[in-house]
């Protein structure tokens, strides 16, 4: 897609020879190219954060705003369709209540914890 704006950007050394490297691979057929795609991980980044904090502990009106519709649409959808899935496999007796829960996750720390203080008598035996 050509580039609307022009813009000039400074690079590290390093940041510069990466752009050089990929281009010169032939993945991309110029430096815009590659900057392009840099930034377009950026946003899909960025755009995964703030659902991220949207989930958690909800958005300011300006991070709401920054984030495209169909994005916070289709994270919605996901939503719902997880909590179907949830909900379904509640009404088919496919769930573990609390208890049983925390009684394995207790289960699998004490493991975890005996499996790391044997590794630590082992290395002092060693040494």
């Amino acid at each position: 897609m050509p580039a609307k704006n022009g813009r000039n950007v400074a690079l590290t050394d390093e940041q510069n020879a990466l752009v050089e490297r990929l281009v010169k691979s032939g993945r991309y057929a110029s430096a815009s190219e590659v900057v392009r795609d840099g930034l377009r991980l950026l946003q899909r980044d960025e755009e995964a954060r703030l659902l991220d904090k949207w989930l958690v502990e909800g958005l300011t009106a300006e991070e709401e705003a920054s984030i495209p519709p169909d994005v916070l649409k289709r994270a919605r959808e996901t939503i719902r369709a997880k909590v179907r899935e949830g909900l379904d496999a509640i009404d088919r007796g496919d769930f573990v209540d609390g208890n049983e829960f925390f009684a394995r996750w207790k289960a699998r720390l004490e493991d975890a914890a005996s499996s790391q203080r044997g590794k630590g008598r082992a290395l002092r035996r060693q040494a």
